[in-house]
């Protein structure tokens, strides 16, 4: 499946994991 998390990492930049 196709999974696309968000969150902020401890600097409070914006990041994104992609599971394709």
């Amino acid at each position: 499946g196709m999974k696309v998390a968000w969150f902020k990492d401890p600097d409070g930049n914006i990041l994104n994991l992609v599971d394709k």
